[in-house]
């Protein structure tokens, strides 16, 4: 995911990191292999699109880093009382 196109199948709806990358048109939804295959060929045809879509997913991980830290010292919070 850092910094590379990423595919989610049609159950992704649970995980906000998927739909925030499908919203930043950093990941696609895609529902078979035919389409993964299709997609994955535009995004080689046109290294220019692939430069935007790695540039969307390196930035959203760089501003969403450190997340599990932020969990863990919840965490320890709430198991020390």
């Amino acid at each position: 995911m850092f910094g590379i196109p990423t595919f989610f199948g049609e159950n992704y709806q649970k995980f906000q990191e998927a739909t925030d990358l499908i919203a930043l048109k950093a990941a696609f939804v895609t529902p078979s292999a035919y389409e993964l295959s299709s997609q994955l060929a535009q995004i080689e045809d046109d290294s220019q699109q692939y430069k935007k879509i790695a540039l969307a997913a390196r930035n959203y991980v760089q501003q969403n880093k450190g997340g599990s830290a932020k969990i863990g010292d919840k965490l320890a919070e709430i198991l020390e009382k």
